[in-house]
């Protein structure tokens, strides 16, 4: 798989003029998984973004509706990258799916991971 960062917007729906007519945001859900990501990220900023990037797995590209972006700003900032299929998981799973995941460790050793339905993945 490969990611090509270009550019993204706020994710907020009601000030968004992203036009990705299928987007998966799931507000409830991009909060837990921020509110757990800002824990072990104290005192930085946590934004999630619409990406306007393209995914490619298997020479596809991906849409943006497919995915979007969480940012930890700091020196070198931390990305993941969350999917479609991710953000389909049931919301009480979401959290304990996270931890085992270790979803923290991995953006601090990799900077840039991907979140799909299966777990964290390196790019």
């Amino acid at each position: 798989m490969s990611l090509c960062l270009a550019s993204a917007d706020e994710c907020e729906r009601a000030q968004s003029n992203v036009p990705c007519v299928d987007c998966a945001c799931d507000l409830e859900k991009i909060s837990v998984l921020r509110d757990y990501v800002q824990e072990h990220f104290p005192g930085r900023a946590v934004r999630v973004l619409h990406s306007h990037s393209t995914v490619v797995r298997n020479g596809v590209p991906g849409a943006c509706a497919e995915h979007h972006l969480l940012r930890i700003d700091d020196e070198c900032p931390h990305c993941a990258v969350l999917t479609a299929e991710f953000l389909e998981q049931p919301f009480e799973d979401i959290d304990d799916r996270l931890r085992r995941w270790g979803l923290t460790s991995a953006l601090r050793v990799e900077r840039t991971v991907v979140i799909d339905s299966h777990g964290v993945s390196a790019i």
